[in-house]
């Protein structure tokens, strides 16, 4: 991962960005403006892989904020790469991205002295995507589309995290989440369906799931808290969610990850999926009560 550092344009002080900051009014975030036109929980910005050759960059992140995040005097209504000499505003107090500082690492290549930890893991894999964004940008006032997608990546972003997971990616209008393959997760995720399928039934905005369990390749440097995911199993949930869509379904599960999860099958569907080999089973699951 490179470096990167924010520039906070009142004081100048100068903040190392490692793996992403938060940034809001509230304590707790990595940088506190204690400001009303702030919200609590503003603005997020972190380091994620950018494509399959392992090369990242930072986002910029708004969580939903009242106000909005400006990038270069734009409201941003997505996660958006920065670029070094980008300009941030958050309620008015301006914030200069500068980075990354060197090239960006490929598995295999070190840092300093520390080499990439390549390995193999069973992991599960979900991810969540936004419907008809396109139609909403046009539907919606301009100001209330921001507000919504950055509302929806925070309720996402705290629903993942408090049930044990990691975000590894967030994506123009959606986001990718692992969770180690461990009992904590086996117990906790029937649960986080449910919550996210209550969530689903709230609308604003609509939103697909998808989940698959399988053996994932990891890349990572020990100081460093981003994975670098790679594989057939992450492909094949990306797949999973273009499926959905065809098939008009909020939630789908492949049959791998019903059947360690042992959960109940409300429907079954079989497809082929584009660079897989044959047909493969999927399941919509008969959720629990929480």
């Amino acid at each position: 991962m490179a470096g990167g550092f924010l520039i906070i344009a009142e004081n100048g002080s100068e903040i190392p960005l490692g793996g992403g900051c938060t940034i809001g009014r509230q304590a707790g975030n990595q940088i506190v403006l204690g400001d009303d036109r702030v919200s609590r929980q503003h603005a997020l910005i972190q380091w994620q892989r950018t494509d399959a050759e392992g090369a990242g960059g930072y986002l910029l992140i708004d969580l939903g904020s009242s106000n909005g995040t400006l990038l270069n005097g734009v409201r941003i209504s997505r996660p958006t790469v920065l670029t070094d000499g980008d300009a941030i505003d958050i309620g008015g107090h301006r914030i200069d991205f500068r980075g990354p500082s060197g090239p960006e690492l490929t598995p295999g290549e070190t840092v300093g002295s520390t080499v990439l930890d390549i390995r193999k893991r069973s992991l599960w894999l979900m991810v969540g995507d936004i419907i008809g964004s396109t139609r909403r940008s046009h539907e919606l006032p301009p100001e209330e589309v921001p507000r919504v997608n950055g509302a929806w990546f925070k309720t996402c972003r705290d629903l993942v995290v408090d049930h044990g997971g990691q975000m590894n990616q967030y994506l123009g209008d959606g986001f990718l989440a692992f969770w180690e393959d461990t009992l904590e997760a086996k117990s906790t995720l029937p649960a986080l369906l449910r919550r996210f399928a209550a969530l689903q039934g709230q609308g604003s905005p609509d939103f697909r799931l998808v989940l698959h369990y399988g053996q994932v390749v990891l890349g990572s440097v020990p100081t460093l808290a981003n994975l670098n995911l790679h594989g057939p199993s992450v492909n094949f949930v990306f797949r999973m969610e273009k499926l959905a869509g065809s098939l008009a379904l909020p939630l789908l599960l492949s049959a791998e990850a019903a059947k360690a999860l042992r959960m109940e099958t409300e429907a079954s569907h079989q497809a082929t999926l584009a660079g897989f080999d044959g047909t493969h089973d999927f399941v919509v699951p008969r959720l629990p009560e929480i």
